[in-house]
């Protein structure tokens, strides 16, 4: 039994001292990794500034590469600050014609402080130089301003809040209609080459003739009798209308519109009246609008032929007494082209009654003074066009319609 003691103690000692002299294990070292070491991005060095200034001989409105607009006084120099480098300066006049200049210039080599020159006034007179050498053009659409216009004894014009003439040249023949307040007048043809020509109006004789005086439009007509209405001292009179157009000098938008009329006496030729009147007026749109320039054909003969059914926007140059009318008319279809309409001019009510045949157009209205009567076509499906005669020719004028789409 001591043995057995003695071997386990020995045992329990060859034990311990085999635990006691185990190292222990280092510790393990990662791998080495292959990741760079992240660094902040190098600063992009801000553009150099300079302070540019420019000068004008033309009020304008100028663009620094198509941005920055910016208006300009003429003699008022203007400081801009921009990035040292080339930029596009592009400039258009703000008085008159749009006259334009531009240059790319490299403000990073002209210096601390450049300066640009924007000169408009040689190109301006250029264009001026280029317009005088050829006849003026007055189509389009020209609005007066009443504010600036001077009536004269015509008080009554200057209460219209929008006055406007619609104006077609072409070639040499011009046609001008007047508008009041979107009641259309009667269209005057015009062909400016001295010469006389007749036409009529409420059944009497009108002479009429044209001519350049420079670059200006000499319009003059004589009304050789006064009718449905007391003239003067009750007799019969000539009426002389004279106008002048005349364009501003540097600016074909702008016109000055001079118009005379003289009441002569017409058995003494003794003046008892004279107005005259100045309009101002700036063209709004080159392009003529519907009421007197009609579209192109937009039909062809093979295609299905446009019908008259619809809602039309009518304008008559001449219809009840000489006078304009007009308004929505809405026009049914009946049997063999035979149409009605009915029309609304402001809350006044007009019927008409016509047929369509092929492409032409007709219709007439009855009135207390004899019939008005249309003859037309469609010049395309949308647009009408043609002549009107009111009470067998006591009055001779035009008149267009425009259907109103859903969207009008």
């Amino acid at each position: 039994m001591m043995r057995s003691f003695v071997m386990s103690a020995a045992l329990l000692m060859t034990v311990g001292a085999s635990s006691a002299q185990v190292p222990a294990k280092p510790p393990v070292a990662p791998p080495p990794t292959t990741q760079r070491p992240v660094t902040a991005p190098a600063k992009t060095a801000a553009p150099r500034m300079i302070g540019v200034t420019i000068t004008t001989d033309v009020d304008c409105s100028i663009t620094v590469d198509g941005r920055f607009p910016t208006s300009l006084r003429a003699g008022q120099p203007t400081t801009l600050s921009v990035s040292a480098r080339a930029h596009k300066i592009e400039a258009t006049s703000t008085t008159g014609a749009q006259d334009r200049w531009a240059s790319t210039i490299d403000l990073g080599t002209v210096g601390v402080r450049p300066a640009v020159e924007i000169r408009l006034l040689p190109i301006q007179a250029k264009r001026i130089a280029e317009e005088e050498g050829r006849p003026p053009q007055f189509t389009g659409n020209w609005e007066v301003d009443t504010s600036k216009s001077d009536f004269g004894t015509d008080k009554g014009l200057s209460a219209y809040k929008k006055m406007t003439y619609r104006v077609q040249h072409a070639g040499e023949s011009l046609s001008i209609q007047g508008v009041l307040e979107e009641k259309p007048s009667e269209q005057e043809d015009w062909v400016p080459d001295g010469q006389v020509r007749g036409s009529s109006i409420f059944g009497q004789d009108v002479t009429k003739t044209a001519t350049w005086d420079g670059r200006a439009l000499i319009a003059r007509k004589e009304i050789v009798a006064c009718v449905l209405r007391a003239c003067g001292d009750g007799r019969t009179m000539h009426v002389v209308v004279v106008q002048r157009w005349q364009q501003t000098p540097g600016n074909p938008d702008n016109i000055k519109l001079q118009e005379t009329l003289t009441f002569l006496n017409d058995a003494e030729q003794r003046v008892f009246k004279e107005a005259t009147r100045t309009l101002i007026a700036t063209r709004t749109s080159r392009v003529l609008d519907a009421a007197l320039a009609a579209p192109a054909t937009d039909w062809t003969t093979d295609m299905p032929k446009p019908h008259i059914a619809g809602t039309w926007r009518m304008n008559v140059s001449a219809g009840l007494g000489g006078a304009p009318i007009g308004g929505d008319c809405v026009i049914a279809e009946l049997p063999d082209g035979v149409f009605e309409g009915r029309c609304d001019d402001d809350g006044t009510k007009w019927d008409l009654r016509g047929k369509v045949i092929g492409d032409s157009v007709t219709w007439s209205k009855s009135t207390q003074f004899g019939p008005l009567v249309f003859k037309g076509a469609f010049t395309s499906r949308n647009f009408l066009a043609g002549k009107t005669d009111f009470a067998n020719g006591m009055s001779k004028g035009t008149a267009t319609a425009i259907r109103r789409l859903p969207t009008q």
